[in-house]
Formats: C-alpha cells, structure tokens, sequence
C-alpha cells in the first residue's frame, strides 16, 4: 500500500509540477506552423494574458529560498529518468532512490 500511495502523491505532485512548467514554456514556445501575422499573433497572446489569473512575483522567494530552489531544481533536472507525454501533459519519471518525496514536493 506504501508504494501505491508513493506512486500516487508522486504522480499527482509531478502533474503540478508539469502544468507550471507548461506555462512557463508556453510563454516561450513559438507557432512556426501558423498562418497568422506576427501581429496577429502578438494581439492573441495579450487577449491571452489578460485572461490569465497566474502571476510571478520576483519577491515571493527570500534570497536563502532562492539559492535553496536552485540547487533542488538542478538535482532534479539531473536525476529525472523520462519526460513522458500524457494527455493532460507530461509526466517527469524519477526513481526513489535518486530523489526524496520531500524534494519533489518541495
């Protein structure tokens, strides 16, 4: 039961984990298969954002946080074994032993 629980907080942990870096990739994504203006384009993306309830605050993370996300992000980009695509997105496959349930949710 330990493992099924493990799978699941892990799973449910990485989907919010991929939907934050779906929208930080979003924004630097490029369409080269559209047919529309750059203009166009750009009146699209600010309709967009101006929908968007999702903001980024430089302050939110002390300099002593920061350093702390830097390193745990960069042990995690080096211990991930798969990227996976889903249908509701993507899924990050990390094993236990290289990586604590604590890091990941953190």
């Amino acid at each position: 039961m330990e493992i099924r629980q493990f799978r699941f907080e892990t799973r449910r942990k990485l989907g919010v984990l991929s939907v934050a870096l779906a929208v930080l990739f979003a924004g630097a994504t490029v369409d080269q298969g559209s047919s529309q203006t750059p203009q166009a384009a750009t009146q699209e993306r600010q309709g967009m954002a101006k929908q968007s309830k999702f903001y980024c605050s430089s302050k939110a993370l002390s300099p002593v946080e920061r350093t702390r996300h830097k390193t745990l992000t960069d042990k995690l980009d080096a211990a991930r074994k798969a990227i996976v695509e889903t249908e509701k997105g993507y899924e990050f496959q990390f094993s236990p032993s290289d990586v604590s349930l604590t890091e990941l949710a953190t």
